[in-house]
């Protein structure tokens, strides 16, 4: 396989020349390096990288925004990347949770904005899954105990829109009605 590349989307210089060193580090080669999700997308459209790492907080558009459009190309659409191939995106955020930002199936992968030591394991998976030609993509990376707890707070959700108690399979009573 040539070798691996990558793209920086990263608003903050000096974050940004962190993640090129991690990147390197790990053996890929940075191609570009841009500062908003607008000059990402039309970088891509000469230069084809394996991964981006892309900030969720940028100007303009969203980083999480731009990584859908990005899956979403198609060579009917525009997108010349040979062999149909999309790069697997990496978003930095400064969200509290990025675990429910890489549910998306646009998302390789998400982390803690600044989060290197994050970074270089998911960039050193990322180069493993390239090299053995495995990519994965659309599946639910999280744990089975984080997939059952979220299953569980979306019947939780589910059950008090619709007014009804799972457990008992009837209506919710209203304080002071009787039974």
């Amino acid at each position: 396989m040539s070798e691996l590349t990558l793209v920086v989307c990263e608003s903050d210089p000096v974050t940004g020349a962190a993640v090129e060193a991690v990147a390197r580090a790990q053996g890929f080669q940075v191609v570009a390096r841009c500062v908003n999700a607008v000059e990402l997308l039309h970088l891509l459209r000469s230069v084809h990288p394996h991964v981006v790492v892309i900030r969720h907080e940028l100007p303009g558009t969203m980083g999480l925004d731009a990584a859908r459009e990005l899956q979403s190309a198609t060579p009917s659409t525009g997108s010349d990347a040979p062999g149909g191939r999309t790069p697997l995106v990496v978003l930095t955020t400064s969200a509290p949770e990025p675990h429910v930002l890489a549910a998306d199936p646009a998302l390789a992968d998400a982390l803690r904005w600044g989060d290197l030591p994050a970074l270089e394991a998911i960039l050193a998976r990322l180069r493993e899954q390239l090299v053995s030609g495995e990519r994965r993509r659309g599946t639910d990376r999280r744990s089975g105990q984080d997939r059952r707890k979220r299953q569980d707070w979306t019947k939780v959700f589910a059950e008090r829109r619709s007014g009804q108690d799972r457990r008992r399979g009837d209506r919710r009573r209203k304080d002071g009605e009787a039974d």
